[in-house]
């Protein structure tokens, strides 16, 4: 019986000590790995550091909301967070997107949207710069024009905003009103715009004298490619020889409308690859269903972006097409977007693309077979160039017709 009776001690020492480092081990847990709100609630993270940033961070929030001179604005203070979380990549091209935002961003993917009726693009000094206005839109009827740069929209300075936030601020519901003022050479204008529901067609063309066919893509939204293709068969019933795809101040879109024109126009090979942030490499190939079997120039430019530079550089490494023009802008990356419960989303880059070559567009653009400069102060009606004054159309006839 004596042998017996320090088993027991030590058991219950045991068990004492099992039930302290399992509290203790909790208290740790939940201490580093739990976010309080005041007394309110507790939010779990996975990990350390996340809980010590937003712990932090919801110390500030508190400490601002209660010692600020004036009442602030909860909902502001928040969607600042958000978007600061994303800006701090230092990508114009990953970003949240507010509710508003969010829901101009897939508008512009289907063509169709309300609002002062222009495509921009960032320019050379990074200001928005107006590449299109549309037939009888508010801003062609008001007198905007392609070059005019957008320095102020809404009575808020645009000269450091990306192009997403200017086109954002200029899109709004039919009949609402926006004021805009544009740099023109050393003048600045001032416009108030009615806002219009608008719809744009993103292929057009014609065929052209010595059986050319000319077709314009401006923006490769949705059914693009289906545009294109259809644009394309009424061509080729006409009895076209050769074929000028022009793709100049075209700022992208959703790639898999490039990925099917590219498939109708090769045979079966490689368009791009694509690599993602752990380099994992993604194949894209044409079908060997159809090619089309024609001379064929693509028009490029400075504002030629994005998806239409994939499309300008896969022709080309395929020797599928001569490229005319000057050296294209330059995004190499592609971005996903995703939708959130409460109306907003976010845009990230997740992978970087390449041509069939291995050429890294990124930050280079495509570099045109024939490099064709516009001469100074050429006019535009709708985005493209008085065909008078275009020499780079003017080449590209020249081209196939010698």
């Amino acid at each position: 019986m004596n042998n017996q009776k320090p088993k027991k001690k030590s058991s219950a020492l045991l068990v004492v000590f099992i039930v302290l480092i399992t509290n203790f081990i909790t208290f740790l847990f939940i201490t580093s790995f739990g976010i309080s709100f005041g007394n309110r609630s507790v939010i779990a993270v996975d990990n350390a550091y996340t809980a010590k940033k937003v712990n932090k961070l919801l110390y500030l929030y508190d400490k601002l909301n209660d010692q600020y001179i004036t009442p602030l604005d909860k909902d502001a203070l928040w969607e600042k967070v958000y978007a600061g979380l994303f800006e701090a990549t230092d990508d114009p091209y990953t970003m949240y997107l507010d509710p508003a935002s969010f829901h101009s961003y897939k508008e512009d993917l289907t063509g169709n949207y309300s609002g002062i009726g222009v495509r921009i693009a960032p320019g050379e000094d990074d200001l928005i710069t107006v590449v299109t206005v549309f037939r009888d839109s508010p801003a062609d009827k008001a007198g905007i024009r392609t070059g005019d740069k957008v320095i102020i929209i809404a009575g808020e300075d645009a000269t450091t905003w990306t192009v997403d936030e200017g086109a954002s601020k200029m899109r709004g519901e039919p009949g609402t009103v926006v004021e805009i003022t544009v740099l023109r050479a050393e003048d600045k204008i001032n416009f108030t715009l009615t806002r219009a529901q608008l719809s744009v067609e993103a292929v057009e063309g014609t065929v052209l004298p010595g059986n050319i066919g000319y077709i314009y893509i401006s923006e490769f939204s949705a059914n693009a490619a289906d545009q294109f293709t259809s644009l394309l068969a009424d061509q080729l019933s006409m009895g076209i020889e050769s074929l000028i795809i022009d793709l100049r101040n075209n700022p992208g879109g959703d790639v898999n409308e490039t990925l099917k024109i590219a498939d109708r126009i090769l045979g079966d090979t490689m368009i791009i690859y694509t690599k993602n942030n752990q380099g994992k490499k993604q194949e894209f190939h044409s079908s060997a269903d159809e090619s089309l079997q024609m001379p064929i120039v693509v028009l490029v430019n400075e504002y030629t972006a994005s998806a239409s530079e994939i499309l300008a550089v896969s022709l080309k490494d395929n020797q599928a097409a001569t490229l005319i023009g000057t050296n294209t802008y330059g995004k190499g990356i592609i971005q996903t977007f995703h939708g959130m419960m409460d109306g907003s989303g976010y845009k990230i880059t997740v992978e970087k693309y390449f041509s069939p070559s291995g050429q890294n567009i990124h930050d280079f653009g495509v570099k045109p077979h024939l490099v064709v400069p516009l001469p100074e102060g050429v006019s535009y009606i709708y985005g493209k160039v008085v065909f008078d004054q275009d020499t780079q159309l003017q080449e590209a006839i020249k081209y196939l017709t010698k």
